[in-house]
């Protein structure tokens, strides 16, 4: 398990190679896994736009996602990916609500 702080995450993420675990961010709470709980909505809203992105995509890539922007390949690789269509990514209860959560926020926040 990784604790990353969240503003650095984007920094981090350049120097991780494709990792077969979750992420956990220290600034989403106790654990902050997104894997192993519910996030506080209160500790999502903190985040900006980029980080809320940087967090959902760090699930998706948890869960074997194929990046197909350049960007998301130049930050969380392709190279273990196995799964291209978003909707059938297999993830745990947790991380469906956590999407769920953040989606929502970045929606509220108009994210774009």
């Amino acid at each position: 398990m990784r604790i990353l702080s969240v503003p650095i995450l984007a920094t981090a993420l350049l120097s991780i190679p494709a990792t077969a675990f979750a992420m956990c961010f220290e600034d989403l709470g106790d654990p902050g896994c997104t894997d192993q709980a519910a996030l506080a909505k209160s500790d999502v809203e903190r985040l900006s736009c980029e980080n809320l992105r940087h967090v959902r995509n760090s699930i998706f890539a948890d869960n074997n996602y194929c990046f197909k922007t350049t960007r998301g390949k130049e930050l969380y690789g392709n190279s273990t990916c196995s799964v291209d269509d978003a909707n059938l990514v297999k993830m745990n209860s947790y991380e469906w609500t956590n999407l769920s959560t953040i989606r929502a926020v970045e929606q509220d926040k108009g994210c774009q």
